[in-house]
């Protein structure tokens, strides 16, 4: 795993530490809860120990290249990138996102529905809920990896989207186009910097993914703000 995560990560420039923990022999206090809260099933996930953001890799679970490569883009690029790159305003640009198709809503509800195995239609979504999984949306689209440089056009569409977005001028369904310009923005900004300061990242994690009902499942102590897992 570490062979792996070290060639992948070699030439970025603003990263969390990352650890590889061994669920049947945590280290310290912190695997221990990682441990404990999650019951040892997650493939990698972002927390926050104190004030520090650290990337969660579960070697017990990763079995391939492929798969050790596809989690720590998910959560480096993706989740951590998001954040580095929109801060405070992250929960306010997924929550626009969501709202802009009614399919988000039908896609989350399925998502905790079968998290949890019940009936979608049973599901009462929380605001919570709506962060949580609309970050997840746009963190699985780094999966893959880095997404391709921008042409010079696509740049001048992206920024002209973008402006008229902000005003108010342009309305319904984000488009592929624009949820690829967000998910580059924060690659870009684990990848090439400059570092966001850690109390504007865990600021954001809190402000956005503290649970909010009573049913929410996902830890909000002072260990883990935000749990991302990925389970078989």
């Amino acid at each position: 795993v570490k062979y792996v995560v070290d060639k992948v990560v070699s030439a970025w420039k603003n990263l969390p530490r990352i650890i590889i923990i061994d669920t049947r022999n945590p280290r310290n206090w912190f695997e221990t809860d990682i441990i404990t809260q999650n019951g040892g099933e997650f493939r990698g996930m972002l927390a926050y120990s104190g004030s520090e953001p650290v990337i969660v890799l579960n070697g017990d679970y990763l079995e391939s290249y492929d798969d050790v490569e596809a989690t720590i883009y998910h959560e480096a690029l993706g989740h951590y990138g998001l954040r580095s790159a929109y801060g405070r305003t992250l929960q306010k640009l997924l929550r626009d996102i969501y709202e802009s198709d009614p399919k988000y809503k039908s896609e989350i509800m399925k998502r905790i529905a079968h998290e949890h195995r019940v009936e979608a239609e049973t599901v009462q979504l929380t605001p919570y809920d709506i962060g949580y999984h609309m970050e997840e949306i746009l963190a699985e689209k780094s999966e893959a990896g880095p997404l391709a440089d921008p042409t010079t056009l696509q740049r001048v569409m992206d920024f002209i989207r973008g402006f008229a977005r902000r005003m108010g001028w342009r309305k319904g369904a984000f488009t592929e186009a624009e949820l690829s310009a967000i998910v580059r923005a924060g690659q870009k900004r684990t990848m090439d910097g400059p570092k966001a300061p850690n109390r504007d990242v865990v600021a954001a994690a809190r402000i956005a993914f503290r649970p909010v009902a009573s049913g929410d499942s996902a830890p909000a102590g002072p260990t883990a703000i935000l749990q991302d897992t990925k389970t078989p």
